[in-house]
């Protein structure tokens, strides 16, 4: 039989408190993030991200080797960063919804 239930979730807030201790010393002092994935595309969505902040590069591998294929980082103003193995550089888009 497999993992039970409780034990998968246990674990998986263990590895939620890991990444959220490897990425805290690189925001500036108090500030709040949050993270998000999806499974389906193995990404990993960091939320409330300060306008011009980036990933630094080591990081950046080491959220890659860690199996993460995309990176989003969603910012405070409506702007998303994006990378991928293919894109290391990153690039913006916006998350802005136009209301016509």
């Amino acid at each position: 039989m497999g993992m039970k239930l409780a034990d998968q979730l246990f674990g998986a807030a263990f590895a939620e408190a890991a990444l959220e201790a490897l990425l805290e010393p690189l925001f500036p002092e108090d500030h709040i993030f949050e993270l998000s994935w999806d499974y389906y595309d193995a990404s990993l969505e960091i939320h409330w991200v300060p306008k011009d902040w980036r990933l630094p590069p080591e990081m950046l591998q080491r959220l890659f080797d860690e199996g993460f294929s995309i990176i989003y980082l969603n910012h405070e103003d409506n702007m998303e960063t994006y990378y991928s193995k293919g894109h290391q550089e990153g690039f913006r888009i916006s998350r802005k919804i136009k209301n016509d």
